[in-house]
């Protein structure tokens, strides 16, 4: 997990953006590094589609990126 957030963190640095790691289980491991992270706590899959288009209005997020595809990035 620490080489995923230091290749996100630099990533973000590079880029001039803040990540905000949207998680669907209680502890997604980068709250320990001090990334802001959205818990997602909703059973059906559209519902948690629909949340999760809604946290990517509120922050006016440009773009999601999955968490495996981090490493495509750098």
């Amino acid at each position: 997990m620490a080489d995923v957030a230091l290749q996100l963190g630099a990533v973000a640095i590079e880029r001039g953006v803040v990540p905000v790691i949207f998680s669907y289980v209680p502890w997604s491991g980068f709250e320990q590094y001090g990334f802001r992270v959205e818990k997602i706590h909703t059973p059906a899959q559209l519902a948690s589609k629909d949340f999760e288009a809604e946290l990517c209005a509120f922050w006016n997020i440009s773009f999601v990126i999955d968490v495996s595809d981090v490493r495509t990035l750098v």
